[in-house]
């Protein structure tokens, strides 16, 4: 749920009775991150960024210590559990099969019970969690409600989430102009730009989160003006093209935006493409990402450039390599790209030759491979004496149909069998995967 809708819900779940605005200070937005982030009374206006980005860490941590709570945070209402459908007569009193359906009904209603007592008591856990990761002036903000006695009584955990997110977007005091405040919003938009350390994962990701504090303040790349007098189905086309329309200008102002040292050369292509009758700029958000994710020059990934190679490279199993020797590079010969030794090129690496061997066997995994080669050779990079045999045939292919070709930081991985994939989908929070 986008920033914009969740306000909009705080702002129809507030009460009629008014709130006593609130003493600001003139505290300075910090940098946050998971361990430090808070909700304070005084970013409604000042930093609505810290606030969405608050509201992500928070979601991951209600989700991690407290499950299905997360989405309290995450869409602003209570998690939905669904009791089993109830046999009908017929299979309840069915003389061969009626005694196993009412075993089952009567598991599946126990196991419904059970899930929903799980949830209450970890709803009311959650209670004291996000009370902890607000500020002194925020919680007496939250306090002036003249209903928090109650929710204090039963540990109301959405109440208390949807009274954060009224005062954090819409303050406790008299409403600010909307004119003024969607100025304002579009001119911090603006004077965004990806920085030139970033990478464009990284600014993809402040890009979305900058977006949506510009749309909850009321402003948009396309503004609409929609006649009083149309009617129901036409307003929902206009709507519908303005959210095209809306979702282009998006995708342009992420390209636009991009660290003009590194992707300038991708501007110029795409304006000379559409001098020479292509149009060639992306519709979405997520293709210009993509777009930007693969540009190269001169064969090279420019978003690769942005670290040194040997911090983007992580084989699958490294080890530290050898100091370098102190004899001069004319008289070293050869040296191996696999095991870095000098005196002999690849083909001829018995290290190269083992690796292959080891990994056609489908009885050796990774980790048995890395410790019978270390017993004999001091170096091991097993990532380069595959990473050739990746895309060759398939009777000469070291892989099963079942092996996955991972990598950090990579723009794609090799799946070798389709289905193993299934429900692919953009995540809602950023997904880590260990132990690979």
């Amino acid at each position: 749920m986008s920033l914009a809708e969740l306000a909009k819900r705080a702002r129809e779940n507030k009460g009629k009775s008014g709130a006593k605005p609130v003493a600001k200070t003139d505290k300075k937005p910090v940098g946050i991150n998971r361990t430090n982030y808070e909700f304070d009374y005084n970013i409604n206006r000042i930093n609505v960024e810290k606030f969405a980005q608050a509201k992500l860490f928070l979601t991951q941590d209600i989700g991690e210590h407290y499950g299905e709570v997360s989405t309290i945070i995450e869409r602003g209402h209570e998690h939905e559990f669904h009791a089993p459908d109830h046999p009908t007569q017929e299979e309840w009193n069915d003389p061969e099969t009626g005694f196993l359906t009412q075993v089952q009904y009567k598991s599946d209603v126990s196991e419904h019970a059970k899930s929903r007592y799980n949830y209450e008591s970890k709803r009311t856990q959650a209670w004291h969690f996000i009370l902890s990761k607000c500020t002194t002036a925020m919680k007496n903000a939250i306090k002036q409600d003249p209903e928090w006695t109650n929710w204090e009584r039963n540990k109301n955990t959405l109440q208390l989430w949807l009274r954060i997110v009224d005062v954090s977007m819409n303050g406790t005091g008299v409403p600010e102009d909307e004119d003024k405040k969607i100025n304002e919003a579009r001119f911090k938009f603006d004077r965004v730009f990806q920085r030139s350390t970033e990478s464009v994962g990284e600014f993809y990701e402040r890009f979305n989160i900058l977006y949506s504090a510009m749309v909850n303040q009321g402003a948009r790349l396309y503004q609409i003006f929609l006649p009083e007098d149309l009617d129901a189905e036409a307003l929902i086309e206009q709507r519908a093209a303005a959210a095209v329309r809306e979702d282009r200008m998006k995708a342009l102002s992420f390209l636009q935006k991009l660290d003009k040292a590194r992707f300038g050369g991708l501007i110029d292509e795409l304006e000379n493409a559409l001098e020479r009758g292509r149009n060639e700029y992306p519709n979405t958000l997520v293709d210009a990402y993509a777009m930007a994710c693969r540009y190269k020059q001169n064969g090279v990934l420019v978003d690769g450039l942005l670290k040194p190679r040997a911090d983007q490279y992580h084989a699958a199993m490294t080890a530290p390599a050898k100091a370098e020797s102190k004899e001069p590079a004319a008289r070293k010969g050869p040296v191996c790209w696999t095991c870095d030794a000098p005196g002999h090129v690849q083909k001829d690496c018995p290290l190269h030759k083992k690796v292959i061997d080891y990994y056609k066997k489908a009885s050796k995994n990774s980790k048995e491979v890395k410790e019978e080669l270390r017993k004999q050779f001091s170096f091991v990079s097993i990532g380069k004496a595959v990473q050739k045999f990746a895309m060759v045939e398939k009777d000469k292919r070291p892989f099963s149909e079942n092996d996955v070709l991972l990598d950090n930081e990579a723009s794609v991985s090799v799946f070798n069998n389709k289905n193993l994939l299934s429900n692919i989908r953009k995540a809602t929070y950023p997904v880590t995967v260990n132990g690979v």
